[in-house]
């Protein structure tokens, strides 16, 4: 253990706790997001970074703490890769229930349309510490693209292969 001072700088009065083994968190400590990852709809298979997905939806994950161990928040802004971030919950800001620390957390945003996107995460406790925002991989790359495979109704999908049907 080792001596923890808090002062009266007016007095210059100090008061020394011999008892504590670390510096208590102030409560003002924003909470953090770790391990932030991108995954296709089923939330198991991956998306590196610049990756393509066929499907209009994209789930987000990260884990949550706090250093006083408040319930937190994970909260992802998604836009398209050429649209500045801005904080605006205009549709592109998602929010997760509250958690307990140490929480791995999963949204999802659904109803993507084709494009190039990127996003950013970060994380609000009880208290209403908020972290700073993280984007997601290297700086202004898009993070992932949506690319729907086009409908040909000349072509069908079988149990076991690829059919295409000749109108000539």
């Amino acid at each position: 253990p080792y001596p923890y001072g808090s002062g009266d700088s007016a007095n210059g009065n100090i008061y020394v706790s011999p008892w504590l083994t670390a510096d208590p968190a102030p409560s003002w400590y924003p909470p953090t997001v770790s391990n932030i990852k991108q995954y296709k709809s089923d939330g198991v298979m991956e998306l590196p970074e610049s990756s393509r997905t066929t499907e209009d939806a994209v789930v987000f994950k990260g884990v949550v703490s706090d250093p006083l161990g408040n319930l937190i928040k994970l909260q992802i802004e998604v836009r398209p890769a050429g649209e500045a971030f801005s904080g605006v919950e205009d549709g592109g800001v998602l929010n997760s229930d509250f958690v307990s620390s140490g929480n791995e957390v999963s949204l999802t945003k659904s109803g993507l349309t084709s494009g190039q996107y990127h996003w950013r995460v970060r994380a609000i406790n009880t208290n209403g510490n908020v972290s700073p925002w993280q984007e997601f991989g290297v700086s202004g790359n898009s993070d992932f693209e949506i690319k729907p495979v086009p409908f040909n109704k000349n072509t069908y999908f079988c149990a076991s292969k690829l059919v295409s049907i000749s109108t000539a």
